[in-house]
């Protein structure tokens, strides 16, 4: 299961098969937008208009039209906007974390096709799945298209990782399958990610308890925050771990690195302005990483298995303490709720990160997804 902070390394991968995207629309960017926290979507309150956001400077973009009667034509290429007939019915999703909202809506019955299904820790999702009322569409990166158009979903749910339209994407519209681009993943707050049930709330038509559910996650989020906004110490904390012989760390500005900020600890590379991951080599980590009180990161259970891996982690001094954790607390095999779950409920990752931070043994004991190395 590909890390919080990796996906900008598939991002780069998708890039290179992508089509030329030559069809490029720009929106201009308004006020009056009933999306607080997520930098990348735009609606009026009270509109069924949407528009996606494709890249940081908002100068490529899709418009989502919600239409109550189903379209005669589902996509104009010239404004680039698709014709989503909603509530949909039946979806297809190339992600596990889309999953969750569409659970905690109530509508998981809409899925019928998932990437990897086996990734999923939904325990319905599964149990459809074995009775074969959902279908298995291959990776999320490589989803299998002939598939997906085959079962004809009413809606393709899709993450998105470049502002071109991949070859598989063209076939979709051709067979009349509306995309939602998926691109939560580029925003840089937890409640920007989370707040994107709000969207899937207006696609599902279940506006009104998204805007429920949303509510309860940002005030517990805010409440736990503020709490520790003057924490007296700061816990410097090394976040990331080693790929062969490169360490991946989230930058400075990314979703990861907003949690332990938030939850009144110090980023060693919070300097850096990246969202996405930070390649060093191990001597710039190992300099830096002398004042770290914390690790979170390893994908490893224990520290035999770490040092197994790479002798490298026993020069970090962080790894002769009790104080290294992963992200596994919640994995089951091949699924890790951490990366379902724990998208949309981003105040359930903040009280981790608080408790590993800042609580002791005992209190540590109520982790929902950090795990200690033993």
């Amino acid at each position: 299961m590909k890390t919080i902070y990796s996906i900008s390394i598939f991002a780069l991968a998708l890039c290179t098969f992508a089509c030329n995207s030559s069809n490029t629309v720009q929106h201009t960017v308004r006020s009056n937008n009933r999306f607080e926290y997520a930098v990348n979507l735009f609606s009026e309150k009270g509109s069924t208009t949407v528009i996606l956001y494709l890249n940081a400077q908002k100068t490529d973009s899709v418009v989502y039209e919600l239409v109550s009667e189903k379209p005669a034509n589902i996509y104009d290429a010239a404004t680039k906007t698709f014709f989503i007939h909603t509530p949909a019915q039946q979806v297809a999703v190339t992600s596990t974390t889309d999953i969750a909202p569409i659970a905690a809506l109530g509508k998981i019955d809409v899925i019928i096709a998932v990437s990897e299904v086996f990734r999923s820790c939904n325990a319905e999702i599964q149990a459809r799945y074995a009775t074969g009322n959902i279908t298995d569409v291959g990776s999320e990166l490589y989803e299998n298209a002939e598939k997906i158009i085959a079962i004809q979903p009413q809606l393709l749910i899709k993450t998105v990782y470049s502002t071109a339209f991949t070859q598989n994407d063209v076939l979709y519209v051709q067979a009349g399958i509306p995309i939602i681009y998926n691109n939560n993943w580029q925003e840089a707050t937890p409640l920007g990610r989370a707040e994107w049930i709000t969207f899937f709330g207006m696609l599902l038509g279940k506006e009104h308890e998204a805007d429920s559910i949303f509510a309860e996650i940002r005030d517990s989020y805010n409440e736990q925050k503020a709490r520790y906004v003057h924490a007296a110490h700061r816990p410097k904390v090394l976040l990331g771990e080693m790929v062969k012989d490169t360490w991946y760390a989230p930058g400075g500005n990314s979703y990861i690195a907003q949690f332990i900020a938030d939850a009144g600890g110090d980023y060693l590379f919070s300097e850096n302005n990246e969202r996405g991951s930070l390649p060093m080599n191990f001597e710039q980590v190992l300099q830096r990483s002398q004042a770290a009180e914390v690790w979170i990161g390893s994908r490893f259970s224990t520290k035999k298995e770490l040092f197994a891996e790479n002798q490298l982690y026993k020069l970090l001094p962080i790894t002769k303490t009790d104080r290294c954790y992963n992200y596994n607390r919640a994995k089951v095999e091949q699924c890790n709720d951490f990366f379902e779950t724990g998208t949309l409920r981003p105040d359930y990752v903040l009280r981790d990160c608080i408790l590993v931070l800042h609580g002791n043994s005992a209190a540590q004991q109520g982790l929902r997804f950090l795990q200690k190395l033993q």
